[in-house]
């Protein structure tokens, strides 16, 4: 095997989520909500990272940012289509509709009005 077949045959779809991406998307959220707690973010999100697979890093992320971003589910819907444009796309985002999916089925209007902005 080559070095490049190598890589290819570790890499797993769950890599897609890792702790670079999860910076990444610390550093959109810090830039475009205010209060939002970068360190507790990155903490929740990557507790336990490795042992998790795609499906569950994506409900991760939507842990993580009920827990980092201040204010009512409202407010935490708004700063989560805020920044969706720039958070990375992918599975990523799927993190971002997992949070509206998880912690939105009490507002189901604002649920399905701001997502679909």
């Amino acid at each position: 095997m080559t070095a490049s077949t190598d890589a290819t045959a570790s890499y797993q779809l769950k890599d897609l989520i890792s702790p670079a991406t999860l910076r990444a998307l610390a550093e959109v959220f810090t830039d475009t909500a205010p209060g939002f707690q970068h360190k507790r973010f990155l903490a929740v999100a990557t507790d336990g990272l490795d042992a998790l697979s795609i499906m569950q890093r994506v409900h991760r992320v939507a842990e993580a940012l009920d827990a980092a971003l201040p204010g009512s589910f409202g407010a935490k819907l708004d700063a989560v289509v805020a920044a969706a444009p720039r958070a990375g796309g992918s599975f990523m985002n799927m993190g971002l509709c997992d949070f509206v999916a998880s912690f939105g089925l009490h507002d189901p209007a604002a649920s399905l009005t701001r997502s679909s902005a």
